[in-house]
């Protein structure tokens, strides 16, 4: 495998909440979306590889041969350009309950992390936020809803040095204000089984 020669635009890499490789449940949808809208449903047998698979033909077919996608470990989805062109927007969106983290990264500069305010009642466990180097870390225990959930997450980026907006139903964080970094990379991770990623 590999694209060689071809310039990584993006990255795409999902886990169960330990960050490990997950186990998809049935009737689950996952989404990549940046020019092209790519989704898949998770059917019966399929692995995260293979959904990820699936993913990466979708991409190949829609891109009109400006991207190449293709998976390079069982967890991982790579995007090369195949021109000189620039990924504008790349989004990861899923629902399934077996998937808890997921990363993405974008080969580009001046881009804003758009992150999904919670929609799930937490529990028990803590939402992992990982900006390039940074990481904000939220415990979901004692919060009573996904509201609180989302604006302590919001406090926490702030506190962190992030330049923060709420857009809902989105918490946009557009670059690290301490350091002046643009954000390129994006993970997040769920420890509170309530709270699919």
């Amino acid at each position: 495998m590999g694209l060689p020669g071809l310039a990584l635009a993006g990255k795409v890499q999902c886990g169960d909440a330990s960050g490990s490789t997950p186990t998809p449940i049935e009737g689950s949808d996952l989404e990549v979306s940046f020019n092209p809208i790519v989704s898949v449903m998770t059917q019966a047998a399929d692995t995260v590889e293979t959904l990820l698979g699936r993913l990466a033909q979708g991409i190949n077919d829609a891109s009109e041969g400006l991207y190449a996608a293709e998976v390079t470990l069982p967890t991982v989805l790579e995007i090369r350009r195949t021109t000189g062109g620039d990924i504008d927007d790349l989004r990861f969106r899923e629902n399934d309950p077996g998937i808890q983290s997921a990363t993405i990264s974008v080969q580009r500069p001046r881009l804003a992390a758009w992150i999904g305010a919670v929609r799930e009642e937490p529990s028990v466990g803590a939402l992992i936020l990982t900006l390039n180097n940074e990481t904000v870390t939220v415990e979901t225990s004692g919060k009573g809803s996904a509201g609180a959930v989302t604006l302590a997450l919001i406090q926490a980026l702030q506190e962190a040095g992030f330049w923060v907006d709420f857009v809902p139903p989105f918490i946009v964080v557009r670059r690290n204000l301490a350091n002046g970094e643009d954000i390129t990379h994006l993970g997040l991770r769920s420890t509170d089984p309530a709270i699919v990623t």
